[in-house]
């Protein structure tokens, strides 16, 4: 069973380097509270990531990305790509896609929202700040 996780992000950064993206629109606490009411399957149904998860030399290393299932101003907000792997959002390490839910209903709770992922073996870092707006 593959599962999903959706759009968040304004900036990404090696963090070797600290090369950065064009930024995006910033997400809003209203909207995130509204996605956490409804429940996280409408955003989980965004992403589809791999069923097991990545281990590295016997160590867990995160959740790979399989596919995006999402079009137009979320895919501009979330810079994860197919073959990415998610190691943390907001500082935890989602060990199942399941875990991605419990993590979503508490994204309004924080001043922004951390992805970090490996990308062709590259630590990058996704950072999108909340804002109080409408």
């Amino acid at each position: 069973m593959a599962l999903a996780v959706a759009s968040l992000h304004t900036r990404a950064h090696a963090q070797s380097g600290g090369d950065q993206e064009p930024a995006a629109p910033v997400l809003t606490r209203s909207m995130l509270r509204a996605v956490a009411k409804r429940g996280a399957g409408p955003l989980l149904a965004k992403l589809e990531f791999a069923e097991r998860p990545v281990f590295r030399d016997g160590r867990f290393v995160g959740l790979r990305l399989l596919a995006r299932h999402d079009e137009g101003v979320s895919r501009a907000l979330f810079d994860l790509r197919a073959g990415d792997v998610v190691t943390a959002v907001n500082g935890i390490a989602p060990r199942t896609p399941e875990d991605l839910a419990t993590i979503v209903r508490r994204l309004p709770e924080g001043p922004e929202v951390t992805i970090e992922f490996l990308r062709e073996g590259k630590a990058r870092r996704s950072v999108t700040p909340i804002t109080d707006g409408p």
